[in-house]
């Protein structure tokens, strides 16, 4: 593959003005094998297969309204998630393993999203099928991450990695469709449920098993990006405990049961999020495919030329954010109180979820989901490291950047 790196907002904006209404990412041709076509539709680079899915989800996952609408929901597997972690501090507050909860919550949260169910994990005992799911997710996208990192060995030799991930794609249709029968059983109980994504992509897809397949992958899909979205944010204002202060302020003046509707989130929680996106973003670089020569910088490159745009790098670069661009300041988010207005940041400068019709389909649930879980523990909890902690770094996984190393945290009640 033919790479040309860039890290200037400059740059980026004149590849993305090239191409706007479709545009092509590299190196996610592994993910579309592992998964195959049945669910391929979102990420794919062929514009007949990624419009209709396209099409047909942005509407339920982009729009405020569907997201408010199912608010209930995602609180209450927050409230659970918020138990059980309770549940498990030791003696001086600390919870081990704290990152496999956070799966265990994005996931549960994905799957109230679309079916208007409860996975069943926090039930007890835990429903047999929703661990399945749980386990076999989780394995799956370490299993792509460990295939992104080796390249394209699995079109010539069998790597455990690739028949694992097959497996586990396996293991998730099976146990998908167990809770598919569950949840169909509940629902005639319950006449009057209000119509669900899944309903709605079912009505419009006439395959039930490449929709089942379809569903499984996006429940699938934040598994690990919201769950280490979640543990940065965490690990910073830990760091920081005059930011978690002045988040706590603001979060103290609503009930810690009350449901947080979008238009209403606390002002600091979404500058807090956007700030730890802007110094640990998971997703470190981004892609674009052009079937048009351009030139950038005095260099002709020709089409089909994989650019990445390294993020990262510009997302903590001096020239985009100031002499401070590598310290955790969610106030520069913030407007100014005396002028109303926010620092003039080139919005893109900083992109965690990527750009334009290639943006994040599940952007608008993921930050539903983190405010919703943040702002409950962060009602309840102090949170601070372990005196036992090292320093933590990003280190690059599978395309994401993630923590080198388990985070232990003490949540100290308030």
């Amino acid at each position: 593959m033919d790479i040309v790196n860039i890290n200037d907002v400059d740059s980026l904006a004149k590849v993305l003005k090239t191409e706007e209404n479709f545009q092509m990412r590299s190196g996610l041709d592994p993910v579309m094998e592992v998964f195959g076509r049945n669910v391929s539709g979102v990420i794919s680079c062929d514009y007949n297969e990624w419009y209709p899915d396209r099409s047909l989800l942005s509407p339920m996952f982009l729009r405020p309204k569907e997201i408010n609408e199912r608010i209930s929901m995602i609180n209450a597997v927050a409230n659970d998630c918020v138990e059980r972690l309770h549940q498990l501090r030791d003696q001086d507050g600390t919870i081990n393993n704290i990152e496999r909860e956070l799966s265990y919550w994005s996931v549960g949260s994905n799957y109230s999203f679309l079916f208007n169910r409860r996975l069943g994990f926090y039930e007890k005992p835990p429903d047999a099928d929703a661990l399945v799911f749980l386990d076999a997710a989780s394995q799956l996208m370490q299993n792509i991450g460990r295939i992104l990192d080796m390249g394209p060995f699995y079109k010539y030799i069998p790597t455990p990695a690739y028949y694992a991930a097959k497996r586990n794609i396996n293991t998730m249709y099976e146990s998908n469709i167990k809770l598919s029968k569950k949840r169909e059983a509940k629902s005639e109980e319950d006449a009057s449920e209000k119509t669900s994504v899944a309903d709605h992509v079912f009505e419009k897809r006439k395959s039930t098993e490449e929709t089942l397949a379809l569903l499984a992958g996006l429940m699938a899909a934040g598994v690990d990006t919201i769950s280490w979205t979640s543990l940065w944010l965490l690990y910073l204002l830990s760091r920081n405990p005059d930011k978690q202060e002045k988040l706590y302020q603001e979060l103290k003046l609503f009930d810690s049961e009350e449901e947080i509707p979008v238009n209403k989130t606390p002002s600091y929680i979404k500058a807090a999020l956007k700030e730890s996106q802007r110094l640990h973003p998971v997703a470190p670089f981004l892609s674009r495919v052009l079937n048009q020569d351009i030139e950038l910088h005095g260099y002709h490159i020709p089409a089909g030329v994989s650019i990445m745009f390294q993020n990262h790098l510009m997302s903590i670069d001096e020239r985009n954010f100031g002499e401070d661009a590598k310290q955790f300041v969610p106030e520069r988010w913030l407007r100014d109180v005396s002028t109303g207005r926010v620092k003039g940041f080139d919005p893109l400068s900083s992109l965690p979820f990527g750009h334009g019709v290639r943006m994040c389909l599940g952007r608008r649930v993921a930050e539903a989901y983190i405010y919703t879980l943040m702002s409950k523990i962060f009602m309840k909890y102090r949170v601070e490291l372990s005196s036992k902690q090292n320093e933590v770094n990003p280190t690059l996984k599978g395309a994401f950047n993630r923590p080198d190393r388990e985070i232990l945290f003490r949540f100290l009640l308030r």
